[in-house]
């Protein structure tokens, strides 16, 4: 797997190019040294901005720093409130940081996700305990609608003042046994943890 660039790194190598783009007899070598970069390392990002491949796996800057802790701070966010994200989520959640909306390849974001992994880490979610599904009961379900309805008496609430949320958007059910991306040092995820979340 190639190895990732801090951002430092990745905005010096930008500024080499830039200055290479404005600079017809601009050298390679001179600029790497200008820069403090890697000679073969700026030859072929320059290779690659020439063939128009701008979105090589890990290596190229996709997000600015701030963006990044941005990203790491939503992925421990989605944690703590009980919905730790995919990868598929965190791919998704970074195009809508990019200028083009352009999704980066899946490659991109594991490679991202290993330069981060002192911080977010991958685990299994295990999925919910038999005992905890036979638990809910349909009993408990209509006694909480009940309950709902005694409440909107007492509290005195008009029908015009109750709205239906629309689902779409929402996540619906507890999810099964799945890869998420959760804060380092902290428990296996499982379903029932989930829930504790909520009490």
């Amino acid at each position: 797997m190639p190895s990732i660039l801090s951002a430092e790194t990745e905005n010096s190598l930008r500024a080499a190019i830039q200055e290479f783009s404005e600079s017809p007899g601009a050298l390679i070598r001179p600029l790497a040294v200008k820069y403090g970069v890697n000679y073969n390392t700026l030859k072929h990002r320059l290779r690659d901005r020439k063939r128009g491949n701008r979105q090589v796996g890990g290596l190229n800057s996709i997000l600015n720093e701030s963006q990044e802790k941005a990203i790491i701070q939503w992925i421990k966010d989605q944690y703590y409130t009980g919905w730790p994200v995919t990868t598929l989520i965190i791919q998704e959640a970074i195009s809508q940081l990019r200028e083009s909306k352009e999704l980066p390849t899946m490659k991109w974001v594991r490679n991202w996700l290993q330069k981060h992994s002192k911080e977010v880490i991958k685990s299994k979610m295990k999925p919910m305990d038999s005992r905890r599904k036979s638990a809910q009961n349909p009993e408990i379900i209509e006694d909480w609608f009940t309950q709902y309805k005694i409440d909107l008496r007492l509290e005195g609430f008009k029908p015009e003042n109750i709205w239906n949320m629309d689902e779409t958007g929402f996540r619906v059910g507890c999810p099964h046994s799945q890869n998420v991306i959760i804060p380092k040092g902290e428990k296996q995820v499982s379903i029932e943890f989930l829930l504790e979340l909520y009490k």
